[in-house]
Protein backbone atom coordinates (compact mmCIF):
# COMPACT_ATOMS: atom_id res chain seq x y z
CA UNK A 1 0.00 0.00 0.00
CA UNK A 2 1.23 3.64 -0.93
CA UNK A 3 1.71 6.46 1.52
CA UNK A 4 -0.91 8.26 -0.04
CA UNK A 5 -3.34 5.65 0.36
CA UNK A 6 -2.48 4.75 3.68
CA UNK A 7 -3.18 8.60 4.24
CA UNK A 8 -6.62 8.66 3.05
CA UNK A 9 -7.79 5.73 4.84
CA UNK A 10 -6.69 7.35 8.14
CA UNK A 11 -8.46 10.96 7.59
CA UNK A 12 -11.52 8.79 6.71
CA UNK A 13 -11.52 6.82 10.01
CA UNK A 14 -12.57 10.04 12.31
CA UNK A 15 -15.19 10.46 9.42
CA UNK A 16 -17.01 7.28 10.27
CA UNK A 17 -16.18 7.12 14.00
CA UNK A 18 -18.75 11.13 13.50
CA UNK A 19 -21.28 8.97 11.34
CA UNK A 20 -21.78 5.96 13.45
CA UNK A 21 -21.83 8.40 16.84
CA UNK A 22 -24.32 10.76 14.60
CA UNK A 23 -26.22 6.84 14.05
CA UNK A 24 -26.26 6.11 17.63
CA UNK A 25 -27.23 9.52 19.00
CA UNK A 26 -30.07 9.39 16.70
CA UNK A 27 -31.09 5.84 17.42
CA UNK A 28 -30.64 7.09 21.20
CA UNK A 29 -33.40 10.20 20.36
CA UNK A 30 -35.96 7.54 18.82
CA UNK A 31 -36.23 4.86 22.01
CA UNK A 32 -36.82 8.17 24.31
CA UNK A 33 -40.25 9.02 22.67
CA UNK A 34 -42.74 7.60 24.80
CA UNK A 35 -46.58 7.39 22.90
CA UNK A 36 -49.71 6.64 24.44
CA UNK A 37 -53.12 5.93 23.17
CA UNK A 38 -56.29 5.91 24.91
CA UNK A 39 -59.66 3.91 23.12
CA UNK A 40 -63.40 5.11 23.35
CA UNK A 41 -66.90 4.58 21.81
CA UNK A 42 -68.98 7.36 21.34
CA UNK A 43 -72.39 8.66 19.76
CA UNK A 44 -72.97 12.12 19.23
CA UNK A 45 -69.85 13.47 20.85
CA UNK A 46 -70.50 11.50 24.19
CA UNK A 47 -68.73 8.55 25.52
CA UNK A 48 -71.35 5.82 25.65
CA UNK A 49 -71.15 2.30 27.28
CA UNK A 50 -73.72 0.59 25.48
CA UNK A 51 -75.36 1.17 22.02
CA UNK A 52 -78.94 0.32 20.77
CA UNK A 53 -78.94 -2.21 17.92
CA UNK A 54 -78.46 -1.12 14.57
CA UNK A 55 -77.49 1.86 15.85
CA UNK A 56 -74.35 3.78 14.28
CA UNK A 57 -71.58 4.72 16.76
CA UNK A 58 -67.96 5.75 16.68
CA UNK A 59 -64.71 4.24 18.21
CA UNK A 60 -62.49 7.39 19.22
CA UNK A 61 -58.17 6.58 19.25
CA UNK A 62 -56.11 9.13 20.32
CA UNK A 63 -52.23 9.04 19.82
CA UNK A 64 -49.91 11.24 21.65
CA UNK A 65 -46.42 12.10 21.83
CA UNK A 66 -45.71 12.63 25.59
CA UNK A 67 -42.07 13.42 24.89
CA UNK A 68 -41.29 16.96 24.48
CA UNK A 69 -38.09 16.86 22.62
CA UNK A 70 -38.21 13.84 20.63
CA UNK A 71 -40.18 12.91 17.17
CA UNK A 72 -41.55 9.75 17.15
CA UNK A 73 -41.23 7.57 13.41
CA UNK A 74 -42.78 4.95 11.75
CA UNK A 75 -45.75 4.09 14.29
CA UNK A 76 -48.37 1.46 13.84
CA UNK A 77 -51.59 1.86 15.43
CA UNK A 78 -53.76 -1.22 14.50
CA UNK A 79 -57.10 -1.82 16.00
CA UNK A 80 -59.14 -5.37 15.84
CA UNK A 81 -62.70 -4.23 15.77
CA UNK A 82 -65.83 -6.11 16.46
CA UNK A 83 -66.41 -8.91 14.48
CA UNK A 84 -70.13 -8.53 14.89
CA UNK A 85 -70.67 -4.93 13.75
CA UNK A 86 -70.51 -3.22 10.51
CA UNK A 87 -67.11 -1.06 9.60
CA UNK A 88 -68.42 2.05 7.87
CA UNK A 89 -65.34 4.00 7.22
CA UNK A 90 -61.64 5.89 9.26
CA UNK A 91 -60.36 9.18 9.20
CA UNK A 92 -57.96 10.73 11.10
CA UNK A 93 -57.19 14.14 12.59
CA UNK A 94 -55.62 16.53 12.09
CA UNK A 95 -55.90 15.08 8.32
CA UNK A 96 -53.00 17.57 7.05
CA UNK A 97 -49.56 16.59 7.18
CA UNK A 98 -50.85 13.51 4.90
CA UNK A 99 -48.08 11.60 6.49
CA UNK A 100 -50.00 8.30 7.63
CA UNK A 101 -51.93 5.57 5.88
CA UNK A 102 -55.22 3.74 6.50
CA UNK A 103 -55.60 0.08 5.76
CA UNK A 104 -58.84 -1.77 6.15
CA UNK A 105 -59.10 -4.90 5.89
CA UNK A 106 -62.23 -7.76 7.72
CA UNK A 107 -61.87 -6.58 10.83
CA UNK A 108 -58.91 -5.32 11.30
CA UNK A 109 -57.52 -1.66 10.70
CA UNK A 110 -54.20 -0.60 10.43
CA UNK A 111 -52.72 2.90 10.50
CA UNK A 112 -49.14 3.77 9.89
CA UNK A 113 -47.67 7.29 10.61
CA UNK A 114 -44.40 8.19 9.45
CA UNK A 115 -44.14 11.02 11.93
CA UNK A 116 -45.59 11.95 15.62
CA UNK A 117 -44.06 15.42 16.31
CA UNK A 118 -43.11 15.78 20.13
CA UNK A 119 -46.20 16.39 22.35
CA UNK A 120 -48.51 15.97 19.53
CA UNK A 121 -52.17 14.43 19.28
CA UNK A 122 -53.74 12.10 16.83
CA UNK A 123 -57.33 11.37 16.37
CA UNK A 124 -58.56 8.46 14.75
CA UNK A 125 -62.36 8.02 14.34
CA UNK A 126 -64.21 5.02 13.49
CA UNK A 127 -67.87 4.89 12.13
CA UNK A 128 -69.38 1.26 13.02
CA UNK A 129 -72.71 0.19 12.73
CA UNK A 130 -74.24 -2.23 15.70
CA UNK A 131 -75.64 -5.64 15.05
CA UNK A 132 -79.43 -5.92 14.76
CA UNK A 133 -79.66 -8.83 16.71
CA UNK A 134 -79.38 -8.35 20.55
CA UNK A 135 -78.00 -8.62 23.48
CA UNK A 136 -74.65 -8.74 22.37
CA UNK A 137 -71.10 -7.32 23.32
CA UNK A 138 -68.73 -5.64 21.05
CA UNK A 139 -65.19 -5.74 21.49
CA UNK A 140 -62.59 -3.32 20.29
CA UNK A 141 -58.57 -3.61 20.85
CA UNK A 142 -56.15 -0.94 19.96
CA UNK A 143 -52.18 -1.32 19.92
CA UNK A 144 -49.74 1.30 19.03
CA UNK A 145 -46.71 -0.59 18.05
CA UNK A 146 -43.50 1.73 18.21
CA UNK A 147 -39.74 -0.06 18.02
CA UNK A 148 -37.96 1.61 21.77
CA UNK A 149 -41.11 2.96 23.41
CA UNK A 150 -39.26 3.05 27.15
CA UNK A 151 -42.93 3.04 28.60
CA UNK A 152 -44.89 0.43 26.26
CA UNK A 153 -47.68 -0.52 29.10
CA UNK A 154 -49.86 2.60 28.04
CA UNK A 155 -49.35 1.32 24.07
CA UNK A 156 -52.82 -1.09 24.31
CA UNK A 157 -56.27 -0.67 25.21
CA UNK A 158 -59.41 -2.73 24.81
CA UNK A 159 -62.69 -1.95 25.42
CA UNK A 160 -66.05 -3.85 25.43
CA UNK A 161 -69.45 -1.95 24.59
CA UNK A 162 -73.23 -3.84 25.74
CA UNK A 163 -75.68 -3.48 23.24
CA UNK A 164 -79.04 -3.85 24.94
CA UNK A 165 -82.17 -6.11 24.38
CA UNK A 166 -84.93 -3.25 23.84
CA UNK A 167 -87.55 -4.15 26.40
CA UNK A 168 -86.25 -6.26 28.33
CA UNK A 169 -86.19 -6.04 31.86
CA UNK A 170 -86.19 -7.91 35.13
CA UNK A 171 -89.96 -8.79 34.46
CA UNK A 172 -88.93 -10.15 30.79
CA UNK A 173 -85.56 -11.92 32.24
CA UNK A 174 -87.57 -13.64 34.91
CA UNK A 175 -90.11 -15.14 31.77
CA UNK A 176 -87.33 -16.03 29.77
CA UNK A 177 -85.74 -17.87 33.31
CA UNK A 178 -89.72 -19.92 33.74
CA UNK A 179 -89.06 -20.92 29.91
CA UNK A 180 -85.95 -21.94 30.50
CA UNK A 181 -86.51 -24.24 33.64
CA UNK A 182 -89.44 -25.91 32.11
CA UNK A 183 -87.69 -27.08 29.35
CA UNK A 184 -85.00 -28.55 31.76
CA UNK A 185 -87.86 -30.16 33.55
CA UNK A 186 -88.46 -31.72 30.02
CA UNK A 187 -84.81 -33.05 29.39
CA UNK A 188 -85.49 -34.50 33.38
CA UNK A 189 -88.14 -36.60 32.37
CA UNK A 190 -86.60 -37.62 29.83
CA UNK A 191 -83.63 -39.01 31.69
CA UNK A 192 -85.86 -40.43 34.72
CA UNK A 193 -88.19 -42.51 31.63
CA UNK A 194 -84.42 -43.79 30.47
CA UNK A 195 -83.24 -44.52 34.10
CA UNK A 196 -86.40 -46.44 34.70
CA UNK A 197 -85.50 -48.71 31.85
CA UNK A 198 -81.50 -49.08 31.60
CA UNK A 199 -79.72 -49.73 34.74
CA UNK A 200 -79.93 -53.09 35.95
CA UNK A 201 -76.54 -54.13 38.20
CA UNK A 202 -76.44 -52.77 41.45
CA UNK A 203 -73.84 -50.09 40.91
CA UNK A 204 -75.24 -49.08 37.50
CA UNK A 205 -78.64 -48.70 39.73
CA UNK A 206 -76.90 -46.80 42.63
CA UNK A 207 -74.49 -44.25 39.70
CA UNK A 208 -77.19 -43.34 37.73
CA UNK A 209 -79.74 -42.42 40.53
CA UNK A 210 -76.92 -40.86 42.18
CA UNK A 211 -76.61 -38.69 39.16
CA UNK A 212 -80.56 -38.12 39.25
CA UNK A 213 -80.65 -37.09 42.48
CA UNK A 214 -78.16 -34.29 41.60
CA UNK A 215 -79.74 -33.36 38.62
CA UNK A 216 -83.00 -32.80 41.12
CA UNK A 217 -81.04 -31.04 43.49
CA UNK A 218 -79.79 -28.56 40.59
CA UNK A 219 -83.25 -28.31 39.24
CA UNK A 220 -84.63 -27.61 42.79
CA UNK A 221 -81.81 -24.69 43.30
CA UNK A 222 -83.02 -23.27 40.19
CA UNK A 223 -86.34 -23.30 41.37
CA UNK A 224 -85.48 -21.52 44.23
CA UNK A 225 -83.33 -18.86 42.36
CA UNK A 226 -86.50 -18.18 40.12
CA UNK A 227 -88.37 -17.79 43.77
CA UNK A 228 -86.00 -15.08 44.67
CA UNK A 229 -86.18 -12.97 41.60
CA UNK A 230 -89.96 -12.87 42.54
CA UNK A 231 -90.39 -11.88 45.78
CA UNK A 232 -88.82 -8.70 47.54
CA UNK A 233 -86.11 -8.71 49.81
CA UNK A 234 -87.82 -10.69 53.01
CA UNK A 235 -88.62 -13.34 50.68
CA UNK A 236 -92.19 -13.00 51.84
CA UNK A 237 -93.81 -11.28 49.41
CA UNK A 238 -93.68 -9.63 45.65
CA UNK A 239 -90.92 -7.78 44.12
CA UNK A 240 -92.64 -4.07 44.00
CA UNK A 241 -90.96 -4.41 40.14
CA UNK A 242 -93.81 -6.48 39.06
CA UNK A 243 -97.08 -5.29 37.94
CA UNK A 244 -100.62 -7.28 38.60
CA UNK A 245 -100.51 -8.97 35.33
CA UNK A 246 -96.92 -10.03 35.87
CA UNK A 247 -97.28 -11.73 39.46
CA UNK A 248 -100.40 -13.83 38.13
CA UNK A 249 -98.74 -14.76 35.16
CA UNK A 250 -95.39 -16.00 36.80
CA UNK A 251 -96.87 -17.41 40.07
CA UNK A 252 -99.00 -19.68 37.73
CA UNK A 253 -95.65 -20.62 35.73
CA UNK A 254 -94.34 -21.32 39.36
CA UNK A 255 -96.80 -23.58 40.47
CA UNK A 256 -96.51 -25.49 37.30
CA UNK A 257 -92.50 -25.66 37.92
CA UNK A 258 -93.72 -26.94 42.13
CA UNK A 259 -95.98 -29.38 40.01
CA UNK A 260 -92.94 -30.69 37.72
CA UNK A 261 -90.91 -31.07 40.32
CA UNK A 262 -93.25 -33.45 42.37
CA UNK A 263 -93.49 -35.44 39.68
CA UNK A 264 -89.82 -35.80 39.08
CA UNK A 265 -89.42 -36.58 42.94
CA UNK A 266 -91.76 -38.98 42.76
CA UNK A 267 -90.38 -40.58 39.77
CA UNK A 268 -86.81 -40.67 42.48
CA UNK A 269 -89.11 -42.37 45.19
CA UNK A 270 -89.71 -44.86 42.50
CA UNK A 271 -86.45 -45.62 41.41
CA UNK A 272 -85.47 -46.36 45.04
CA UNK A 273 -88.37 -48.69 45.19
CA UNK A 274 -87.52 -50.37 41.87
CA UNK A 275 -83.70 -50.62 42.46
CA UNK A 276 -84.64 -51.82 46.44
CA UNK A 277 -83.62 -54.89 46.14
CA UNK A 278 -80.54 -55.08 44.19
CA UNK A 279 -79.01 -52.21 46.34
CA UNK A 280 -79.27 -54.70 49.42
CA UNK A 281 -75.83 -54.88 51.52
CA UNK A 282 -74.29 -52.33 48.39
CA UNK A 283 -71.93 -49.46 49.64
CA UNK A 284 -70.25 -47.29 47.40
CA UNK A 285 -66.43 -47.44 47.06
CA UNK A 286 -65.43 -44.61 49.87
CA UNK A 287 -68.19 -44.01 51.47
CA UNK A 288 -69.33 -45.34 55.60
CA UNK A 289 -73.08 -45.98 54.68
CA UNK A 290 -74.82 -48.25 52.37
CA UNK A 291 -76.66 -46.90 49.34
CA UNK A 292 -80.01 -47.49 50.57
CA UNK A 293 -79.20 -44.88 53.76
CA UNK A 294 -77.85 -42.63 51.48
CA UNK A 295 -80.52 -42.48 49.20
CA UNK A 296 -83.28 -42.45 51.76
CA UNK A 297 -81.20 -39.37 53.35
CA UNK A 298 -81.12 -37.48 49.83
CA UNK A 299 -84.82 -38.06 49.07
CA UNK A 300 -85.86 -36.69 52.43
CA UNK A 301 -83.36 -33.86 51.54
CA UNK A 302 -85.08 -32.97 48.28
CA UNK A 303 -88.65 -33.31 50.07
CA UNK A 304 -87.46 -30.39 52.37
CA UNK A 305 -86.09 -28.20 49.62
CA UNK A 306 -89.67 -28.58 47.86
CA UNK A 307 -90.80 -27.62 51.41
CA UNK A 308 -89.25 -24.16 51.34
CA UNK A 309 -90.44 -23.67 47.72
CA UNK A 310 -93.87 -24.22 48.49
CA UNK A 311 -93.80 -21.59 52.03
CA UNK A 312 -92.15 -19.23 48.90
CA UNK A 313 -95.19 -19.89 46.62
CA UNK A 314 -97.62 -19.53 49.75
CA UNK A 315 -96.06 -16.21 50.46
CA UNK A 316 -96.29 -14.72 46.98
CA UNK A 317 -100.09 -16.29 46.98
CA UNK A 318 -101.09 -14.38 50.21
CA UNK A 319 -100.13 -11.10 48.47
CA UNK A 320 -102.20 -11.76 45.63
CA UNK A 321 -104.73 -12.32 48.06
CA UNK A 322 -104.40 -9.08 49.21
CA UNK A 323 -104.42 -6.79 46.55
CA UNK A 324 -106.58 -9.16 44.23
CA UNK A 325 -108.98 -6.30 41.83
CA UNK A 326 -112.27 -8.50 41.63
CA UNK A 327 -111.66 -9.54 38.13
CA UNK A 328 -108.71 -11.57 38.97
CA UNK A 329 -110.42 -13.26 42.09
CA UNK A 330 -111.22 -16.27 39.84
CA UNK A 331 -107.47 -16.29 39.27
CA UNK A 332 -107.20 -16.54 42.89
CA UNK A 333 -109.42 -19.18 43.07
CA UNK A 334 -107.49 -21.47 40.53
CA UNK A 335 -104.28 -20.80 42.34
CA UNK A 336 -105.77 -22.14 46.13
CA UNK A 337 -107.17 -25.24 44.57
CA UNK A 338 -103.84 -25.67 42.41
CA UNK A 339 -102.01 -25.23 46.12
CA UNK A 340 -104.07 -27.77 47.18
CA UNK A 341 -103.18 -30.10 44.55
CA UNK A 342 -99.34 -29.20 45.19
CA UNK A 343 -100.33 -30.25 49.16
CA UNK A 344 -101.56 -33.32 48.16
CA UNK A 345 -98.43 -34.15 45.82
CA UNK A 346 -96.59 -33.32 49.10
CA UNK A 347 -98.48 -35.84 50.96
CA UNK A 348 -98.32 -38.58 48.59
CA UNK A 349 -94.33 -38.10 48.32
CA UNK A 350 -93.83 -38.21 52.05
CA UNK A 351 -96.10 -41.37 52.23
CA UNK A 352 -93.87 -42.77 49.78
CA UNK A 353 -90.51 -41.94 52.19
CA UNK A 354 -92.71 -43.31 55.19
CA UNK A 355 -92.71 -46.37 52.74
CA UNK A 356 -89.10 -46.60 51.94
CA UNK A 357 -88.20 -46.27 55.35
CA UNK A 358 -90.15 -49.06 56.50
CA UNK A 359 -88.88 -51.71 54.14
CA UNK A 360 -85.16 -49.94 55.14
CA UNK A 361 -86.74 -51.05 59.39
CA UNK A 362 -87.74 -54.23 57.99
CA UNK A 363 -84.49 -55.24 57.16
CA UNK A 364 -82.23 -54.20 59.92
CA UNK A 365 -84.84 -55.46 62.44
CA UNK A 366 -85.97 -52.35 64.27
CA UNK A 367 -88.61 -49.79 63.73
CA UNK A 368 -86.97 -46.40 64.98
CA UNK A 369 -86.28 -43.48 63.60
CA UNK A 370 -83.82 -43.12 66.28
CA UNK A 371 -82.05 -45.78 64.16
CA UNK A 372 -82.43 -43.43 61.20
CA UNK A 373 -81.33 -40.44 63.34
CA UNK A 374 -78.04 -42.30 64.33
CA UNK A 375 -76.95 -43.58 61.01
CA UNK A 376 -77.89 -39.88 59.68
CA UNK A 377 -78.05 -37.43 62.49
CA UNK A 378 -78.50 -34.34 60.02
CA UNK A 379 -81.52 -35.66 58.53
CA UNK A 380 -85.12 -36.39 60.37
CA UNK A 381 -85.62 -33.20 61.63
CA UNK A 382 -86.01 -29.59 60.80
CA UNK A 383 -88.63 -29.79 58.41
CA UNK A 384 -89.72 -26.06 58.66
CA UNK A 385 -93.23 -26.11 57.51
CA UNK A 386 -94.38 -22.59 58.66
Amino acid sequence: MTREGSTTIYLLIPVFIILALASASFAAQVQQADLGLSLSAQQGGQMVQEVAPNSTYSYVVFLKNNDPINPAQDAVLTIKLPYNAIYVDAVVYPSPPQDYSLRHSGDMLVAAFQRLHPLSLRQVNITMIAPADAPDTLYAIANLRYDGDPIPGNNTATLSTYVPLPGYDQSAAAKSLEDLLHNQSYLLFTFQDLLMRLPRGAEDNYNFTVSFEQLLRSQAHLTDCFQQLLANDSRRGWDSYYSSEDRTYLLQSYEAMLRDEADLFGGFSAKINDSWVSLDDFTAPGHSMDAQWELLASFEDLLKRQVRLYKGFVYLLHEIDQGAPPQERQALVDFLDSYEDLLRRESELIRGFEYIMGRKFAQIGTNSWEEYSRVQPAIGSDWDFF
